[in-house]
């Protein structure tokens, strides 16, 4: 039966092909991210750290903390 021997060619064929796929993909996701992390390694000197500093909201607990805090302010004096 020579179509047996054909039909596991084929499907030796496309787990090759699959594999050869799948092995490419992961050596150009790896050259990828290589190339990002050279790259963050010679920007590094031109990073510039921020501190941000945001107002304190004014929430219904922040009003209600702020009384307690000049409640204490006065019983204290």
């Amino acid at each position: 039966m020579p179509w047996m021997t054909t039909a596991k060619q084929y499907g030796q064929y496309a787990i090759d092909g699959l594999l050869i796929f799948v092995g490419t993909m992961l050596i150009l996701i790896t050259i990828r991210s290589m190339l990002k992390f050279l790259y963050d390694i010679f920007n590094a000197s031109r990073i510039i750290y921020l501190k941000v500093i945001l107002p304190r909201g004014q929430s219904k607990l922040d009003r209600e903390q702020e009384k307690e805090l000049a409640k204490d302010m006065k019983e204290k004096i």
